[in-house]
C-alpha cells in the first residue's frame, strides 16, 4: 500500500504516513486504548535536512547519546561531547543537564554567514569550547 503524504505548512516539509491510515485520513482517525497505546500498527515520517537549516537549529533540543557513551549537544559538532565513562547515575544526570543548558544552535549561532555568503564558526566560539 502507498503511504499517505500530506504536506506540512509550518516547515514545508513532507509527511509520509506509513503502515496505516494518517489520523483523520481515510479510514478514519487512529485511535488509543486505554494505555495510550495506538491501536493501528501505523506511523509517521518526516525527513529533516540540518545542513544549512538556521530554523531546524534554533527549534532543536535534542541531545544524543553516541555509540561510544558520550552525550552530544548537537547533531552536526564534534567538539562538546561529554564523556559518561564512569558517572554514577547522578553525575550523568547533571552532565544530561549541563549539556542541555550549554547546547548551542549550530547553524545560525555556532556557524554563522560571513561576507561571502558561506558559513563559518562564530568568532565568540573560537577558543571557548569545553572538551
Amino acid at each position: 500500500r502507498d503511504p499517505e503524504v500530506e504536506t506540512r505548512e509550518m516547515h514545508n516539509r513532507k509527511r509520509y504516513w506509513v503502515g496505516g491510515p494518517a489520523p483523520g485520513g481515510e479510514g478514519g482517525s487512529v485511535d488509543s486504548d486505554e494505555s495510550g497505546e495506538s491501536g493501528d500498527s501505523g506511523g509517521m515520517v518526516e525527513i529533516v535536512d540540518p545542513v544549512e537549516n538556521p530554523q531546524f537549529c534554533a527549534n532543536c533540543h535534542r541531545v544524543r547519546v553516541t555509540h561510544e557513551g558520550y552525550l552530544k549537544g548537537c547533531l552536526n559538532r564534534n567538539d562538546d561531547l561529554r564523556s559518561m565513562g564512569d558517572m554514577t547515575k547522578d553525575e550523568i544526570r547533571e552532565t544530561f543537564r549541563e549539556t542541555v543548558a550549554n547546547r548551542v544552535p549550530y547553524y545560525g549561532e555556532y556557524m554563522v554567514r560571513g561576507d561571502d555568503g558561506e558559513w563559518e564558526i562564530n568568532d565568540e566560539y573560537i577558543g571557548n569550547v569545553e572538551v
